[in-house]
């Protein structure tokens, strides 16, 4: 899913390649873009520069995309500068660019340039680390504003799993308590986050991804136990009475 994401991305990309006279220029301009901090010292700067990025807590594993090709001094910026070599501390902040909150501490593992001879050079750093402290707090999230798409599943045992897509929030953390509104009286209700993925591209924007699970608190789920428990002995003596 995510190298479709990225080629989609990159297609995007070099549509948006403007010609200069010095060579390939992208534009990648536009609100709400990550912001990043190496060693500590905040980067603005580099911003402008970010084609993608994916920070998945479940390997706590961040994955950044960015332009590589400078044509002011016609170099490749990002592969021959000490910016991103690996054992550089990363920090991630996402959201509005007045509420940026921090989403992601690691140190960068590796740094992988790639150079195409038709569109700019792009390089890709991967970081290994961790997201930030989750306060106790609970989030709503009314279906069909913040929240895209929800998908629950509610099993035999009476609990209920689910994965959901919404508007960027970088207060979503593995731990956060998600109140879910506007999916009928079986399933708005509260789940904890288990994993979270925050992600920015030039198609999207800022979303979130996450995976929760919670256990019912209402009768249904009760009688849907009882339900299954009574057609799982009706169906036994019936097989005995044949």
């Amino acid at each position: 899913m995510l190298k479709k994401t990225f080629v989609a991305v990159m297609a995007l990309s070099v549509l948006a390649l403007a010609l200069s006279g010095t060579g390939w220029a992208l534009d990648l301009s536009g609100p709400g873009r990550p912001l990043l901090a190496l060693n500590g010292a905040t980067r603005p700067d580099l911003s402008v520069d970010i084609i993608s990025l994916v920070f998945d807590s479940a390997p706590n594993r961040m994955e950044v995309t960015l332009n590589n090709w400078d044509p002011a001094t016609v170099s490749y910026k990002h592969s021959d500068s000490h910016l991103f070599l690996p054992g550089t501390r990363i920090t991630v902040f996402m959201g509005p660019s007045n509420q940026q909150v921090k989403v992601f501490e690691g140190t960068i593992a590796s740094l992988a340039p790639h150079f195409m001879d038709a569109s700019p050079s792009t390089v890709t750093v991967i970081a290994t680390g961790a997201s930030r402290i989750t306060k106790s707090n609970v989030i709503q999230l009314p279906f069909g504003g913040a929240l895209r798409q929800f998908d629950p599943v509610l099993d035999a045992s009476g609990t209920v799993t689910c994965t959901g897509v919404t508007q960027g929030n970088p207060e979503i953390q593995v731990g956060t308590s998600l109140s879910v509104t506007g999916a009928g009286p079986g399933f708005s209700r509260t789940f904890q986050v288990t994993q979270v993925v925050h992600a920015f591209d030039g198609i999207q924007g800022y979303i979130t991804r996450f995976t929760s699970s919670t256990r019912p608190e209402t009768v249904p789920s009760l009688d849907l136990k009882r339900r299954l428990s009574s057609s799982l002995s009706g169906g036994k003596k019936r097989a005995q009475s044949l």
